[in-house]
Parts: C-alpha cells; structure tokens; sequence
C-alpha cells in the first residue's frame, strides 16, 4: 500500500517531468526554427487541446470512484471506449482541417491539419493498466512510463530539429511523444489488455461522463479558446509570445495542480461527510502555498527566464506577465473546487458553474476581440475565472457545510497574493539589476511563506517535515565516514 505522500511525490514528480520535457522540447525548437515555423508548430497543440476537452469521459478518474474499477471486464470496457473515441477524433479532425487552417491563418499548402488526426488514434489503443493502480495510490509504473517517454522524446526532438529546420520536425517528434507512451503502458502492464463492451459499465460510464463531456467543452472555451482567439485576431507572432508566457506561467502551477490532483481527489472521495469540509481546506491551503511562491518567482524574474531561454528574437509582452500570473493563481481555485465535485459530487455542477464562465467570458468578449490586445484578453480571462470560482463555491454549500465560507478565504488569500504581485512587478520592471530584484523575491518569499506557516498548522506540519528531510540529508551528506 501505497502512502499518500509517496504517492504525491511520483505524481507531482511524473507531471513535472513532462513539462519539463516539452519547455526543453520548446526551447529546441524556439532556438533551431525560424520564429515563423515555430508558430505554426505549437498551434498543433492547440489544435489537439480542443478535441481532448470535448471528447472526456473521465474515464481515469471513474476507474478510481467506481466500486467496479479494479475488475477486469471493467478496465477492458473503458479501452473499448478509448479506442472508439480515438477513431472518433482522427475523421473529425480529417473532417473540418480546412476550417481549422483557416481560423488560425494557417495556409492550407503550408500545412494540412487532417496529420494531426494520427495522435488521437495512436492515443484510443493506450492501456488502462497503470491508471487502474492509482486506486490504490500506486503511481510508480505511471511515473515509469512518463518520464522514460520525457527522456525518449527529448533526443527524438534534438534529432528531428538537427535534421529537418521546418515544424515538420516538430510534427514528427510530437507524434513519437504519443507512440511511445501508448507502447510502454502496454509493455509495463499486469494485466493483457483486452477490449470489451459491458452494457451496464458503459451506462455508468455515461452517467458520470456525459456532464463532463459538456463541461469539456465549456472548459475549452472559457480556458484554451484564449490561444486560438490571438491566433486568429492578432496573428501568429502574438500568439507565439502569449503562448510562451502562459507555457512559463500555467505550467509551473499545474505540476501542484495536476500533479495531486489524483490525490486530492482520492481523499475527498474516502472522506466522511463530518471530514469533507476540513479534508478540502487543508486541500486547498497546501495548493496555495506551494503555487503562490512559485507564481512570485515567475512574477519577478518570469521575462528574464523568456529571454534567456527562448532568446531576444521572443520578446516578453510588458505587463502580461502579472496578468498571467493573477489568471493563473485563480485557476488553482478552480481545480480544488473541481477536485472536490468529481470526488464526492454530481460532475453537472462542474456544468452549472461553466456556463456562468462562458456567459461572463462572452460579454467580456464582446469589449477586448477588436482591441486585438493579449493583455485584454487575460483580463476577460480572470472576469471569467472569479465567476466560476464563486459560483461554484455557492452550488457546493449545499452539500459540504462550510465549503463557501473557506472558498472565500483562499480567494481573498489568491487576489491580495496577485496584487501584491503586480506591485513587486512593477517596482522591479525598469530595473534589470539581479540583485535588485532578488532583494524584493527573498523579502517577499520571507513574507509569503512566514503568513502560510503563522496562520495554518497544516503548512506548519508540512514545512517542519521538509526541514527534517533536508537534515537528514545534509547530515548523511557530511557526517564523517
């Protein structure tokens, strides 16, 4: 049996991993192709995103709520499923490519969109082995299979760069991504993989999956549509440096986002009606202390890392970088309130407070599209997110006592966090000194830090246990032999 701190570690760390792989698989890229070949290449994932959000079932996290999701003939339905959805997506995206080329002002000649649809059916064949451990909050042969295919696909990119200077090589490299996972859940599975259609488990299926599927797409479009919209209305060169500062952002936080998210879910889940409410704060609070420093470092020296990184030919967007970070940070409020529905709630509530976000992110549409501004864009963004966040947190005190009144605080915590954020960015923006700014990022990480571990025995618990660890680790480091 697995412990749930173990079980973080290789989650947070297999997530943290992949990003790293694909910042590495991007910086290869950004330094080896044109800025233009660059551009076309990462709308290929935008492109994906959309059909991944609208055609989830859930699957995953259903093999680990239902009572019938260690059964055999269970795991070999949810591939039936997978499969049929990935056939599903590759005609779709065959179907409506020359639509797609057209919204992102991609020309047809340069690039046919209908060779992204070999991802989704490599991706339907992938084995549910290793997602049916996580019941048991086994995650090593999931941590097995990310990072070998991380490492895999890191020297296919350098490969595929060096040998082709055009996005094909970010093509190729992006399709061996997806092949090779699919081939080492396979190869590390204890279970031979079988597909089968059981009437009762694909009615269950619908039942929890189908609200999420709705949601899907309302979250594509209050999430991601973002990427698409800068394409189409202010080009690929904006998109690409909006791209790259949300990449920067967004994916640091998601490694505590995503990364315990099975876990986080899983507690709320096998909690008690009396403990649920106490189980999701202490959720919560350890979410923000981890994200916010990370957010702060991002908010301080997040353009210098652009630079230095991506290089001069991809200049940061002034003052988008704040904006970011404050869109961001909310959104880890949305992913704790997520994991509390899908672990002990009816998945339309997810639905409802969509709707709300669509609706607010529409009107706020409707003022920022003709001023063609990317800052504008993340401002309606962060309308949006308050909106779902609040909503949300309303839909659930109905079922979890005090759920409202402890949403309320870790968003007062996110919005003064973020604004002080944007101060310290623009106290330290006109100046480059390194010690300059490094001065204001340690006062405010001293700050930061000191109000988690003052105002919650939790973060307390936590940081006397890392502490302990980091001794332990020095004394066997320097104790004499």
């Amino acid at each position: 049996m697995y412990n749930y701190t173990q079980s973080a570690f290789l989650a947070s760390g297999t997530y943290a991993s992949s990003i790293v792989s694909m910042l590495l698989r991007n910086i290869l890229f950004a330094r080896l192709l044109s800025p233009y070949d660059f551009s076309i290449a990462l709308t290929f994932g935008v492109v994906l995103s959309l059909f991944e959000y609208m055609t989830s079932f859930g699957h995953e996290m259903l093999m680990q709520r239902s009572e019938h999701g260690n059964k055999e003939r269970f795991q070999a339905t949810m591939q039936s499923v997978m499969v049929l959805r990935g056939f599903s997506i590759a005609a779709f995206i065959v179907l409506i490519s020359p639509t797609i080329a057209s919204f992102l002002n991609v020309q047809s000649s340069v690039f046919n969109y209908a060779l992204l649809a070999v991802v989704p059916f490599i991706n339907g064949f992938t084995h549910l082995d290793p997602q049916r451990l996580h019941r048991q909050n086994n995650f090593v042969i999931t941590a097995k299979i990310g990072i070998t295919a991380d490492i895999a696909s890191i020297v296919m990119a350098l490969l595929c760069a060096l040998i082709w200077s055009s996005y094909w090589a970010f093509y190729i490299s992006f399709v061996f991504r997806h092949s090779i996972s699919t081939v080492l859940s396979h190869f590390w599975a204890s279970r031979p993989y079988r597909l089968a259609l059981n009437k009762d488990y694909i009615f269950e299926l619908w039942h929890f999956g189908l609200p999420l599927v709705a949601v899907g797409i309302l979250k594509y479009f209050g999430t991601e549509i973002d990427k698409a919209l800068i394409a189409s209305y202010s080009g690929l060169h904006q998109f690409t440096l909006y791209f790259l500062t949300m990449m920067i952002t967004a994916n640091a936080a998601n490694i505590i986002a995503v990364g315990l998210s099975k876990i986080f879910i899983r507690r709320i889940s096998t909690a008690t009606q009396d403990q649920l409410s106490h189980t999701a704060y202490g959720n919560g609070v350890i979410t923000l202390y981890l994200a916010l420093p990370l957010l702060l470092t991002i908010t301080i020296f997040g353009e210098l890392i652009i630079r230095l990184v991506f290089g001069t030919q991809y200049p940061p967007i002034p003052y988008l970088i704040p904006a970011v970070v404050t869109l961001v940070a909310i959104r880890q409020l949305s992913h704790w309130l997520n994991q509390i529905v899908v672990g002990g709630n009816e998945t339309k509530l997810i639905l409802y407070a969509d709707m709300v976000r669509i609706l607010v992110l529409a009107i706020g549409l409707l003022i920022v599209v003709k001023g063609e501004d990317v800052r504008l864009f993340t401002l309606a963004f962060i309308l949006c997110e308050l909106a779902y966040v609040i909503f949300l947190s309303k839909l659930l005190s109905k079922s979890v006592d005090g759920i409202r009144k402890y949403s309320l605080i870790l968003l007062a915590i996110t919005v003064m966090s973020s604004s002080v954020f944007y101060v310290l960015y623009w106290l330290t923006y006109d100046n480059n000194t390194f010690i300059y700014k490094a001065a204001y990022y340690l006062a405010s990480m001293f700050i930061l830090l000191g109000f988690f571990n003052a105002s919650s025995a939790l973060c307390r618990a936590q940081s006397l246990k890392l502490l302990r660890v980091i001794q332990i680790l020095l004394m066997s480091k320097f104790r004499p032999t």
